[in-house]
C-alpha cells in the first residue's frame, strides 16, 4: 500500500538539471549557497517551485526571475530547462488519470456554446481532443507546454490555436470577448481562487459558460482526507504549488455568475472503497470484511465489481489523492 501511495506523489517527479561539483567544496562557497538558500526561503512574493529552484542554482536567490536580475542567463537557461522537463513528465504522467476522467470530460464539454474557446492552464493540451472544429486560445504559464499543445491542437483538427504565457488571475483578453472558458485542474495551484473565478466570468460573452473540474478536499474524517492532509506539503512543493485539500467552488459562486451547477463525485476505485468510509471504524469494515461493491458510478471509475477484501490495496491507485472531484457549469 505505501508503495503505491509513494508512486502517487512520485509519479510525476521532474528531473531537474545537474551541477558539476568538484569533489570538494570550499567553505566560501558553502556560505555563498546558504546565503542563497536564506534568500530564496525568506521571500515573499509568491514564488512559484521553479523560479525558487532555478534561483538557488543560478546564484542569483529568489529575485532571478522577479527583479533585476530578469535576463540573467543562468537563470533563464535553468528555469527552461525546468519547465521543458516539468511539461515533458506531465506528458506522460497524467495519462491514465485522463483515461479515467474522459466520460466525465465527454460530458462536461458537451455543455460548450459558440466557437471561441479559452483555457486557463492550457499545460500539455489534453483537452484538445474535445475541441475539434473549435477556435481555442489557452493561457498558461510554462510555455515550454506549448509544443505538446499545439501537437494535440494539430491531431485534433482545431479551427485555430493561440497558446499565451500568462496566469488565471490576470487574462490577457478583453472582456466579453469568449463563447466558453474551460479550466480543468487549474484551481488547485492558482495564486487567488477569487481572481481566476472573476476573470473567467470578465472574458465570457452574455450567454456565455465557465467550464471546471478540479481535484477538491475529500470530506473530513476519512482516511482520504487524513492522507492528502499528511501529502499536501509534499505534493506543493513537488508539483508547482499543488493544493490536495482545497476547494474552489465557494470562489466560483462568489464570482457573480448569473447561476453555478455542480456535482461531486469520486474517481476511480478510490470510489466506494475505505479511502472514502465516514469514520475510520467503517474504513477498518470495508477493508476487511468479504462483501462486494461497485466502482465508477458517478463516472469517471473503472466500472464493474470486485472483492472488498483486495480493495485495501486496489483502492490506493495512482492518483488517488487527487479522486475527489468537483464538476460544474457557471453562467454568465
Amino acid at each position: 500500500m505505501f508503495h503505491a501511495m509513494a508512486s502517487s506523489l512520485a509519479n510525476l517527479v521532474v528531473e531537474m538539471p545537474r551541477a558539476r561539483l568538484g569533489r570538494r567544496r570550499s567553505s566560501t562557497n558553502q556560505s555563498a549557497r546558504g546565503r542563497r538558500m536564506a534568500t530564496v526561503l525568506s521571500c515573499g512574493c509568491g514564488c512559484t517551485r521553479r523560479t525558487l529552484i532555478a534561483g538557488v542554482l543560478s546564484g542569483r536567490g529568489a529575485l532571478g526571475a522577479e527583479g533585476s536580475n530578469q535576463e540573467n542567463g543562468s537563470f533563464v537557461e535553468l528555469r527552461k530547462s525546468y519547465d521543458a522537463n516539468f511539461a515533458k513528465t506531465m506528458d506522460s504522467g497524467m495519462k491514465d488519470y485522463e483515461q479515467n476522467m474522459a466520460a466525465v470530460k465527454t460530458e462536461l464539454f458537451s455543455h460548450i456554446v459558440g466557437d471561441t474557446v479559452l483555457e486557463i492552464g492550457l499545460g500539455n493540451g489534453p483537452n484538445m481532443r474535445y475541441f475539434s472544429g473549435l477556435h481555442v486560445m489557452g493561457v498558461e504559464p510554462n510555455a515550454q507546454s506549448f509544443e505538446y499543445a499545439a501537437a494535440a491542437a494539430r491531431a485534433n483538427n482545431l479551427a485555430s490555436f493561440e497558446p499565451m504565457e500568462g496566469v488565471g488571475e490576470h487574462l490577457p483578453m478583453p472582456d466579453a470577448s469568449v463563447d466558453t472558458v474551460v479550466a480543468t485542474l487549474v484551481m488547485c495551484t492558482v495564486a487567488d481562487m477569487d481572481a481566476v473565478a472573476r476573470e473567467a466570468k470578465r472574458v465570457l460573452r452574455p450567454g456565455g459558460v465557465y467550464l471546471f473540474l478540479d481535484h477538491v478536499a475529500a470530506p473530513d474524517g476519512t482516511p482520504l482526507r487524513a492522507f492528502q492532509s499528511l501529502f499536501d506539503p509534499l505534493n506543493r512543493a513537488a508539483y508547482e504549488g499543488c493544493h490536495l485539500t482545497r476547494d474552489p467552488l465557494a470562489a466560483i459562486e462568489r464570482a457573480g455568475f448569473a447561476s453555478v451547477e455542480s456535482r461531486r463525485f469520486v474517481a476511480g476505485a478510490a470510489e466506494g472503497s475505505w479511502l472514502t468510509a465516514p469514520t475510520m471504524g467503517e474504513a477498518f469494515a470495508r477493508a476487511t470484511r468479504g462483501d462486494r461493491v461497485t466502482h465508477g458510478s458517478e463516472g469517471g471509475g473503472r466500472g464493474g465489481s470486485r472483492p472488498q477484501s483486495s480493495a485495501l490495496l486496489d483502492a490506493v491507485e495512482p492518483h488517488f489523492l487527487l479522486s475527489p472531484s468537483v464538476v460544474g457549469i457557471a453562467r454568465v
